[in-house]
């Protein structure tokens, strides 16, 4: 069983992920090197070609600058194809950020639901998903508290910033999708849903 989690960045993913890890004992996904990163990575696209163009083409498209190409080929697209795909071998495993994150990591600029719509048709599924809809003031406290945010050192503030907006006019668009994405779904906006969602694992897993 795949356990997926997804959300915008500062929303406390790697932190739940710890917490379910050693709730549930499941691993947390890694990879721990370049060899594998490609090895697991070229696994995937041979059995997901289609996805596999869909992704690429949609960094190319959607990236400003080169840095930012580079940092969404190698996290958007290798370091999220190896993860589901040693994930796959695995009994049971936790994917921090995995091909949902698309939705939140690729998109620069707000987008129609018929292209998130048509991405959905080819993202592979995973037992569990789920979204961390954390508030935005939240995020940005975690955010200064970390002392450094998203895409600092390879984009502008203004990019970053356009980034942002864009992230929250998209998320509108995708929360109504994100049930379809998996078996069984799960929407954590603050302590109360997490420590619900903790308990219903618990016992049924």
């Amino acid at each position: 069983m795949i356990i997926e989690l997804v959300g915008p960045p500062a929303s406390g993913k790697t932190s739940l992920a710890k917490i379910l890890s050693e709730r549930l004992d499941f691993p947390i996904v890694k990879i721990t090197g370049k060899s594998e990163l490609l090895t697991l990575a070229s696994l995937f696209a041979s059995k997901h070609p289609l996805f596999t163009i869909k992704t690429l083409s949609l960094i190319v498209t959607e990236s400003r600058s080169w840095p930012v190409f580079r940092t969404k080929v190698l996290n958007t697209f290798l370091h999220h194809a190896a993860k589901y795909e040693k994930a796959r071998k695995l009994k049971n495993a936790i994917i921090d950020e995995g091909h949902v994150q698309n939705f939140y990591s690729i998109f620069e600029r707000p987008v129609p639901p018929r292209i998130f719509e048509r991405y959905l048709e080819f993202i592979p599924r995973v037992e569990m998903l789920i979204l961390l809809a954390t508030p935005k003031e939240v995020r940005g406290k975690r955010a200064d508290e970390r002392g450094y945010g998203a895409r600092e050192g390879i984009a502008s503030g203004r990019e970053r910033a356009s980034w942002g907006v864009a992230m929250e006019i998209n998320e509108k668009i995708f929360l109504p999708l994100f049930s379809q994405l998996a078996d069984r779904t799960f929407v954590v906006s603050s302590q109360a849903d997490e420590s619900t969602l903790l308990q219903k694992l618990s016992g049924k897993l």
